[in-house]
């Protein structure tokens, strides 16, 4: 699996409201103190590009706000198979019917629920879960 970090932080000079997003060196490697030299050039370019030349409160100091890290991944394709198809009929897993809200046709409609664990692949139909319901294509 191949792994992407990538690390920004949230600052603004202290006394202001306005934060700006700074993008770190990716990777999840130590910063620096030459990382550091590096933010705090950037936020001072960042914050002039987006509010104007000047517009920098550089004596008040600055402030780090929030420390962004997003992380990534690719995995190797998995391998799917091909379900067994069997006699069984949809009527083995019925677990109960009762009215589902459709919004699209606004108006509760009697529907099948069944019990997902015991449904083969075939025709979509409503699977409820233990915490999800899934609404699938009426046949």
């Amino acid at each position: 699996m191949t792994l992407f970090v990538q690390r920004s932080i949230d600052m603004r000079y202290r006394y202001q409201s306005h934060e700006l997003n700074v993008p770190l060196p990716p990777g999840v490697s130590e910063l620096t103190a030459s990382d550091m030299t590096m933010l705090d050039a950037a936020f001072d370019k960042l914050y002039e590009l987006t509010y104007g030349p000047g517009s920098g409160y550089r004596d008040a100091g600055k402030e780090i706000v929030t420390y962004r890290v997003s992380a990534s991944g690719i995995i190797g394709k998995p391998e799917i198979r091909k379900g067994q198809r069997g006699a069984q009929t949809s009527a083995v897993a019925l677990k109960s019917r009762r009215p589902v809200f459709f919004e699209e046709a606004n108006v509760f409609m009697e529907t099948p629920i069944y019990d997902f664990q015991r449904l083969l692949p075939g025709p979509p139909r409503r699977r409820r879960r233990r915490r999800a319901t899934t609404a699938g294509r009426r046949a």
